[in-house]
């Protein structure tokens, strides 16, 4: 047998254990830094967008109108008495996929009033989705909301760094407390009070004051809503004066632990923001990426995907001139999309 080899140990560099107040510091940072972004968004969405309607947006809407041209093949054979039952069966899934992918996509072009009467006409007003209405084909710009994760948990991170059993389990403790109970059991909740009577509107008497009071304590009143610790740090160093120098050592864990929660809420509402844009929102949310080569790496599979969905359309109205050729074509399509068209009739069930 082989000699065991016994060799020593290697050392492994320790992290920096960060003190409360270090820890709060830091996570101080990144909540400033996320407000920033939430901030400059909406802007962000309106210039993506624009950016991507003159560059894709036009391949977008001559595909929209290629799939409209298709629909209304598709419905001329609807009322053709050699259709069997299987094939219209078929053929109302066709149409309908294709319907919900015409009206869902934002640079659709095309009126669909006229589709929208024939829709109800094969299908019932329970079936036909109404133009504008989500459908699961938006996923070619909805489809990466469900992987959206939000970042590093950096309380997470200060755990790993802390080596103090008993701040541990300090820093555990707050964050099994409510975020009201975290906010009113620090200064910060004092620092409000005092806030509060200072700004108050109704104790000033000069007009242009008041209403400058009134827009202070409505951002006041917000920040309190939202457990924002650095608005109401902010407005207590301007109008009252001092910093966070003056809380309790014993506030930093819960204090850390606020700011961990509205961490939280900022990269929530990111999203949110991009979801109420509408179809900017929408564009931005599936192709937008921070990292410039990921995002032209989308954008060209944006626009490789349209020149295939494009020759596919095409191909379709060049074949489908006949039942015959009709029912070849529908058959091949539910063989291909078979496991999601199951998943659609459990979907109704």
């Amino acid at each position: 047998m082989g000699r065991l080899r016994v060799t020593a140990a290697k050392k492994t560099k320790g992290k920096k254990t960060l003190t409360p107040q270090e820890a709060f510091a830091k996570l101080w940072k990144q909540v400033q830094k996320e407000q920033l972004l939430v901030s400059q968004i909406p802007e962000q969405i309106q210039q993506f967008y624009q950016q991507y309607a003159a560059s894709i947006g036009q391949q977008e809407a001559q595909w929209c109108r290629l799939l409209a041209d298709e629909i209304r093949l598709m419905l001329g054979f609807w009322t053709r008495k050699t259709l069997h039952e299987n094939d219209r069966f078929l053929l109302v899934q066709y149409i309908l996929d294709n319907y919900r992918e015409l009206v869902s996509n934002p640079f659709c072009d095309v009126d669909t009033s006229e589709l929208a009467e024939a829709m109800l006409s094969i299908s019932g007003p329970q079936e036909a989705p109404e133009p504008g209405k989500k459908s699961r084909n938006e996923d070619m710009f909805a489809e990466e909301a469900a992987e959206q994760e939000l970042d590093e948990d950096v309380l997470g991170e200060f755990f790993d760094d802390a080596e103090d059993d008993e701040l541990i389990e300090e820093y555990a403790r707050a964050e099994r407390q409510d975020a009201n109970e975290l906010f009113n059991a620090t200064t910060l909740n004092k620092m409000f009070r005092q806030l509060s009577k200072v700004l108050h509107p109704d104790l000033e008497q000069d007009e242009t004051l008041k209403q400058h009071k009134h827009e202070l304590m409505a951002q006041l009143l917000n920040a309190r809503d939202k457990h924002d610790v650095g608005t109401i740090m902010a407005l207590y160093s301007e109008h009252i004066g001092g910093s966070g120098a003056q809380f309790a050592p014993e506030d930093f864990p819960r204090l850390t632990v606020l700011l961990k929660k509205q961490l939280r809420a900022l990269q929530l509402e990111k999203q949110e923001i991009a979801y109420r844009a509408g179809p900017a929102g929408l564009v931005y949310h599936r192709f937008h990426h921070k990292n410039p080569a990921r995002q032209k790496t989308l954008l060209m599979q944006r626009e490789a995907e349209i020149a295939s969905f494009r020759r596919q359309t095409q191909e379709s109205l060049r074949l489908n001139t006949s039942v015959k050729n009709l029912k070849v074509f529908l058959n091949e399509w539910a063989d291909h999309n078979l496991d999601m068209m199951l998943m659609d009739m459990i979907d109704d069930f």
